[in-house]
């Protein structure tokens, strides 16, 4: 009960890119740059308070690689699409099927660095499909 009342307070993660968002540098190909540039996960996943430049392990920051990102902060990111059979999850419409569909975060590493779509770009590519 806590959970569903929990998203209902949160903002549509489309809400979240273009107007929480909007001015943290963006980056391709890695979590971070070091220098304060974020891919889209890096900075949903700073929105709900884990900062990866923070992370111990700069190697790892410098990859794509979300493991590094608390599981609850993961959870709180795929938590953005609700009550969807794996049918109803979002996915890229192009031929490059180089992400796992049913993961959010899969998506939004996808759209930032393949698409190489902005974050007001995949705000509103997320608005579209009302998430």
């Amino acid at each position: 009960m806590l959970q569903k009342s929990e998203h209902k307070l949160q903002p549509k993660l489309s809400t979240i890119l273009k107007h929480e968002l909007f001015n943290i540098p963006q980056t391709y190909g890695a979590l971070s740059d070091g220098k304060g540039k974020y891919c889209v996960l890096a900075a949903v996943a700073k929105y709900f308070g884990y900062d990866v430049e923070s992370d111990k392990d700069k190697s790892a920051v410098l990859t794509s690689d979300s493991s590094i990102i608390p599981l609850t902060i993961i959870d709180r990111i795929e938590n953005c699409i609700s009550n969807r059979r794996i049918e109803q999850h979002p996915h890229c419409e192009c031929k490059n099927k180089n992400y796992f569909h049913c993961s959010l975060i899969s998506l939004l590493i996808h759209l930032n660095d393949y698409h190489q779509m902005t974050f007001q770009q995949i705000g509103d590519w997320l608005e579209d499909k009302d998430l």
